[in-house]
């Protein structure tokens, strides 16, 4: 049984999402317990949710803001975005939005974004990175990768948490093969970047959750902000 939170102030647009879920559920055999709230002002720290869908356009306290509250208590929680404008799914890395849906939202557009959060939830702290240093070998949650980088034929991976990166022996092409299909995208001949730390996106670089700034070569840019975008707002 997996729990979802709706909030959703438009009621046709609640219903529209609700008819998604039973018809999903149907298909799938998948089990769903609702929660739908019309507005954020009320939303419970202590309450646990698998899943949230967030209207960005919430009357009073709007749904980017909802969003950086709820990131505040909790950083893990899958979190999609919905709004009727197509242009609001960039903003989605500020608040770790795991993907978008514009409104109307279609059944078509609907059921391939279920069906990557519920990989996700599946996959949350299962897939690991390992990787040899000088003095041992280390294994790591993906998600704890905020970037990685050559240096001196090195390779330094950079970790949510930790103040100096950790230094391996390898090559970033292969690293980045083995990485294929997941969260991360290569923006320069030396940075490959997970996508899930990147807080905003600009003209010509990347900020990531650690501060740091990474920025597009030439040749990758126009693939690497593509890439982004499919990762945050799968095509429909």
């Amino acid at each position: 049984m997996h729990r979802l939170l709706i909030v959703e102030d438009v009621t046709e647009d609640a219903s529209v999402l609700m008819r998604h879920i039973e018809r999903f559920s149907r298909e799938t055999g998948e089990q769903f317990e609702v929660t739908l709230r019309p507005s954020a002002v009320d939303l419970d720290p202590d309450a646990e949710f698998d899943l949230v869908f967030m209207d960005v356009g919430l009357p009073g306290i709007s749904g980017l803001e909802a969003a950086e509250g709820l990131r505040s208590f909790d950083s893990s929680t899958p979190l999609i975005l919905m709004s009727t404008e197509p242009a609001h799914a960039v903003h989605g890395y500020e608040v770790g939005a795991l993907d978008f849906l514009v409104k109307p939202v279609a059944y078509q557009a609907f059921r391939p974004r279920m069906q990557k959060a519920l990989r996700h939830i599946a996959g949350q702290g299962n897939h690991s990175i390992a990787f040899g240093t000088r003095d041992d070998r280390r294994v790591v949650p993906a998600k704890a990768v905020v970037y990685v980088e050559v240096a001196n034929h090195n390779l330094l991976f950079h970790l949510d948490g930790e103040s100096e990166p950790s230094v391996a022996r390898g090559t970033l092409a292969a690293l980045e093969s083995e990485l294929a299909g997941g969260s991360f995208v290569r923006v320069s001949s030396s940075h490959l970047a997970n996508m899930a730390h990147i807080v905003a996106v600009r003209r010509d670089s990347v900020e990531m959750t650690s501060g740091d700034v990474l920025y597009f070569s030439r040749p990758r840019r126009k693939a690497a902000i593509q890439r982004i975008t499919d990762y945050l707002c799968a095509s429909e």
